[in-house]
């Protein structure tokens, strides 16, 4: 199953204004590669904003990352972890989006409640 994975904008800040809608699986194909290269992973197609825009316009792009294609951005609802002692979901993890907890970046388990969604790039036909 593919899990949830983040890599900061290039340019600018990513942006909260996505769909929440429960029908939309909203994690990255970890084992989609574009063009079946390796390094071109979901993450890669993210980090820079105009691959992103060229690569996302491609349906299979799309349909594969739709996190880094900004198709939706939604919080995990099976993240969990520990702060003294306490156990902390993503609805209370706003100051905790920069550490590392359970083998993953809160803010990555956590994109809209720590800012970290994308604009949506369109499929072009």
């Amino acid at each position: 199953m593919p899990s949830v994975s983040l890599a900061p904008s290039t340019t600018g800040a990513p942006t909260a204004t996505h769909s929440q809608a429960p029908s939309i699986t909203c994690v990255d194909d970890e084992n989609f590669r574009v063009n079946d290269v390796e390094e071109q992973d979901c993450n890669w197609v993210r980090g820079v904003d105009v691959r992103r825009a060229k690569q996302c316009a491609k349906e299979e792009v799309n349909l594969a990352c739709p996190y880094a294609c900004g198709v939706c951005c939604r919080d995990s609802p099976t993240y969990s972890f520990q702060i003294d002692g306490e156990s902390q979901t993503c609805a209370t993890a706003l100051s905790y989006c920069g550490l590392f907890k359970n083998d993953i970046m809160v803010r990555k388990a956590c994109p809209a409640t720590c800012d970290q969604c994308y604009d949506l790039i369109p499929i072009v036909p």
